[in-house]
């Protein structure tokens, strides 16, 4: 039998429907799965139990939306490629099936790899290294559309030649039911706003809390934070379970630990089945998206996860202007210019979340913002700045090389670039109050982690210690129906996100790390009211029941580093803190262990080792410790494992690896 037997011109209506029945079967299979997963994520979440039947239903279309929206690009790869060779049937057409299913597979493989060519480029391993780079993503893309079409003809044969009135119904049906998610979520987000208050959420790099002057610092660094601060709530001791961004900022989207939610150096990415800050926000209708300034929060880390629009602003420079910049323009096109001249989506609420990363190393703020910095200065920090980014700061100044005068100075221009990212704050504020929308916005101000400035001979750095200087962020809210007080408590980034979702009314799944800081803001702010301190968290309210936990970044500078002892993970420094005690735990070669314990009431600045093993506070402590430490999943492998060379680049770039 001929090809052209085997293949009439006239198979054209049998496969058109064979196409059709294929693509039925496939979105409505994957419609089941999405009814299964959303029904889980609903439970899981406890929306049903709490009477958050609109939100349930938010979140559910969302989820069941994804597993179709993968469906309808498999079908599209697989389908129109197969029904192209079953009507044309000849050789000619392999080559239109192949551009024809370029899109399609694009789109898939987008997906599969998070909107990350360089992943789909890294499954080719030294294949795709062997092509020219600029060539490498269509190249492989073209490749991988011609392989999908050698077993589209064997496969489709048996179902091409299959004549069934009825699978017109079905596919009716099918594609009808494909439309369900969507019109579930447009219904239940017509049924009247989901939560209320917009949110945005601020997050300044490397900005330790006590060099704000909301916090204590003699030097007016920060005036507008401490006006925000005076309408709301200061935790006075907020810290962050480990000082390195990556891990700290998939701590405050998750309110899990690094250990649970996985991510553990700054090239990790967190998991997708990590629910996010953004995702919940997204799932209950709210407008979501986020701008941002620094290489360890791109695409490839997972922190996009929730938001429709997610930008770096660093394509003329990491300064804090092009982040506010970007954000007011997104205020101007999502909710108008002016309170008058509305958009339609202003009747949505949103998510904001920007990212500043000044005033990270090199410390180096406008000329404006350098009120506190001594012009006739010509010590060392000037040369320690000039060969930044070699990252030898830390190895640097052990040669006694570094002094008073030059942490003097160097303390000058990060107090500098704090003022600096305050004042860009601000004309976010600005322009939420033009719009009309400040009294209807929750702000959420805090950091990723400190900064050493010289204590314990750590200087100009993060990541390696577990000092506070490191660990202590700040942390201010202020928004509808929010207190004004301060909080004595110790709290942690692990509880910024159930927080946040409860001030605007979004539930948040239990089980986490965090707990929602509603109650002991409530126990604050009554307490300082009953005594009549205007505003000054009252003692009472600080909780010692659960201690917090801690561990370093990852080593990057290897041998050189002095404060690490043993290599890779098991090298990493682990914390416990109390309100009252900090236990530090440095491991040492041969499995030894030397233990810091501080006094943070009597000694804070942690200058005194008041570890004694035999005491019942350095055994309680020693205990939760060595529970933490038990419970790592990752208790094998490098620093620097797992680390692409790309990634190894850019981090020699901005100065994190020698």
């Amino acid at each position: 039998m001929t090809r052209r037997e085997r293949w009439p011109v006239d198979a054209g209506p049998e496969a058109i429907l064979a196409f059709l029945r294929f693509v039925g079967l496939v979105l409505f299979a994957a419609l089941l799965v999405g009814i299964v997963r959303g029904g889980m994520l609903v439970r899981e979440h406890h929306y049903l139990d709490q009477g958050l039947l609109r939100l349930a239903l938010l979140t559910g279309a969302a989820e069941a939306s994804r597993p179709l929206g993968w469906a309808s690009v498999v079908a599209l790869v697989v389908g129109l490629p197969a029904l192209g060779y079953a009507v044309f049937a000849g050789k000619r057409f392999g080559i239109a099936a192949t551009f024809l299913s370029i899109f399609p597979a694009h789109d898939l493989l987008r997906r599969a790899t998070a909107d990350d060519p360089e992943g789909f480029i890294g499954l080719f391993g030294p294949v795709a290294r062997a092509l020219p780079e600029e060539s490498r993503y269509p190249l492989l893309l073209l490749a991988v559309s011609v392989v999908a079409l050698v077993p589209i003809g064997a496969a489709m044969r048996r179902v091409i030649v299959a004549r069934r009135p009825s699978a017109v119904t079905f596919v009716m049906l099918a594609l009808a039911g494909s439309l369900l998610p969507t019109l579930v979520r447009f219904a239940a987000s017509r049924g009247g706003s989901i939560g209320g208050a917009n949110v945005v959420l601020i997050t300044i790099d490397t900005l330790r809390a006590d060099r704000l002057s909301a916090y204590g610092n003699p030097r007016p660094t920060s005036p507008f934070l401490d006006e925000l601060a005076a309408r709301g709530v200061l935790f006075e001791h907020a810290l962050t379970p480990t000082p390195r961004t990556t891990q700290s900022v998939s701590t405050i989207m998750t309110a899990l630990y690094p250990q649970t939610h996985g991510v553990r150096s700054l090239w990790d990415r967190l998991p997708r089945a990590r629910l996010t800050l953004a995702e919940a926000f997204r799932n209950a209708g709210y407008l979501t998206a986020a701008f941002w300034t620094t290489t360890f929060l791109d695409e490839k880390r997972g922190l996009s996860q929730g938001f429709d629009e997610y930008e770096n602003t660093a394509q003329e420079s990491d300064r804090a202007v092009h982040v506010s910049d970007r954000a007011i323009l997104w205020l101007s096109k999502r909710v108008g210019p002016r309170p008058d001249r509305g958009r339609r989506d202003r009747r949505r609420p949103f998510f904001l979340w920007l990212h500043y990363r000044d005033p990270h190393m090199p410390y180096d703020p406008p000329p404006e913002d350098r009120i506190w910095v001594d012009p006739t200065y010509v010590g060392q920090f000037t040369k320690a700045t000039s060969f930044w980014p070699t990252k030898q700061i830390a190895v640097y100044n052990h040669l006694g090389l570094i002094g008073p005068a030059d942490v003097a100075q160097a303390t000058a221009l990060y107090d500098g670039e704090i003022h600096y990212a305050d004042r860009q704050i601000r004309r976010v504020s600005k322009a939420l109050e033009e719009r009309g929308l400040l009294e209807k916005t929750l702000i959420v101000v805090t950091s990723d982690h400190g900064e050493g400035l010289g204590e314990h001979g750590y200087y100009f750095d993060h990541g390696d210690v577990l000092l506070e200087s490191s660990i202590e962020v700040p942390l201010i809210l202020a928004g509808p129906e929010l207190p004004v007080g301060r909080v004595q408590s110790q709290v942690g980034l692990i509880d910024v996100a159930p927080t946040i979702a409860r001030l605007a009314g979004i539930a948040w799944p239990a089980g986490g790390d965090g707990r929602d800081l509603g109650p002991t803001i409530a126990r604050a702010v009554d307490g300082s009211s009953a005594s009549g301190g205007g505003g000054s968290a009252n003692a009472a309210a600080r909780d010692d029941a659960r201690p917090l936990l801690f561990e370093s970044g990852e080593n990057l500078l290897g041998a050189a580093n002095i404060f690490r002892f043993v290599a890779g993970v098991e090298g990493r420094l682990r914390a416990v803190r109390t309100e009252r005690w900090k236990l530090i735990l440095t491991p040492r070669p041969n499995g030894a262990r030397a233990y810091e314990l501080y006094d943070l009431d009597g000694d804070p600045a942690e200058t005194l080792n008041v570890f004694d093993p035999e005491s019942p506070i350095s055994k309680s402590l020693e205990k939760t410790l060595q529970a933490f430490v038990s419970a790592d999943r990752e208790s094998t492998g490098a620093d620097l494992e797992g680390i692409e060379p790309e990634d190894v680049e850019k981090m020699q770039r901005m100065g994190y690896l020698r």
